[in-house]
């Protein structure tokens, strides 16, 4: 089989599991003997560079670079779902895929996407995140507003927005997440859900599985977004240290807005010296921290 994966980002550029999770998918189908290509973005003032990574193309455009802020803006999308669209039929023509795998497409756009559809070549997405509801159709509505985006998105960039692409052939992480895009505007209802893996090979189990340390060490790793609730956790850290028999440590392993994080270094001061935190890890050293906790 010959697939083309497109990603928004790519190791040894990434943002988190779903960039991780998509190289480590990449290199078991080739074990078993598939043709995967890559057709994603190249890092933040890097030009691409083919001859450095074969097999990954690196010619797609980022409607934002993930270190500066980003509002949804309309003719920013627009520009790179044109850019992109060119870049991935291009590599469409050439490669000739029998399939097109689409990941993460956070600030990316749906131009590789819709250019992959409109080849008539088979698509499938995996979603593994919230993301795809930025692409939501917009709502019809009566305020002047809601018609305007409702006029640009259907009539001037209908491109640019889901109900463009057949989703027909996507998986969900889980059960909740799905429920959520449904929610959200996103045709997903139909999804299959798929619950992710992990390479068990790079965890094995402890001497005494289950066996709990006196100091108990607790661990959080993943990006630090409200959404993934760190703050919820402090909250219940502090108490719970007050009441717990044993000792209890705190270690935050990633990296997030400055502004959320410094909400989670206040938090932590509610039980000093129990909390610390740590820059993002490289994933090859993530097992070892995990069985440090």
């Amino acid at each position: 089989m010959r697939a083309l994966f497109v990603s928004n980002l790519y190791p040894p550029d990434y943002l988190g599991g779903y960039e991780i999770l998509c190289a480590q998918v990449r290199d078991e189908l080739r074990t078993r003997g598939h043709e995967i290509s890559v057709l994603t973005s190249a890092p933040a003032g890097a030009p691409p560079d083919p001859a450095s990574e074969p097999g990954v193309r690196r010619d797609l455009r980022l409607i934002r670079d993930f270190q500066q802020p980003y509002g949804n803006e309309r003719l920013p999308k627009a520009l790179t779902t044109r850019a992109n669209y060119r870049a991935a039929r291009a590599l469409l023509a050439r490669e000739r895929p029998e399939i097109v795998f689409v990941w993460s497409q956070l600030r990316l756009s749906l131009g590789a996407a819709r250019a992959a559809h409109d080849a008539r070549i088979p698509v499938a997405y995996t979603m593994n995140d919230m993301h795809p509801a930025s692409y939501a159709a917009a709502r019809f509505g009566l305020s002047p507003r809601r018609l305007a985006r409702y006029a640009l998105e259907t009539l001037l960039l209908p491109g640019a927005c889901l109900p463009s692409l057949d989703l027909s052939h996507a998986t969900c992480i889980s059960r909740s997440l799905q429920d959520r895009l449904v929610a959200a505007g996103v045709p997903v209802a139909e999804a299959r859900v798929i619950y992710q893996g992990i390479p068990i090979d790079r965890f094995p189990e402890k001497p005494a599985p289950g066996g709990l340390g006196d100091p108990l060490r607790l661990l959080f790793v993943g990006q630090l977004h409200a959404y993934k609730g760190v703050h919820t956790l402090l909250e219940a850290f502090a108490p719970a240290s007050a009441l717990s028999t044993r000792e209890l440590q705190l270690t935050i392993v990633g990296e997030g807005p400055q502004d959320y994080v410094q909400r989670l270094r206040s938090l932590a001061d509610e039980a000093p010296g129990r909390v610390s935190f740590s820059d993002k890890v490289p994933y090859d050293e993530l097992p070892a921290v995990y069985r440090e906790h």
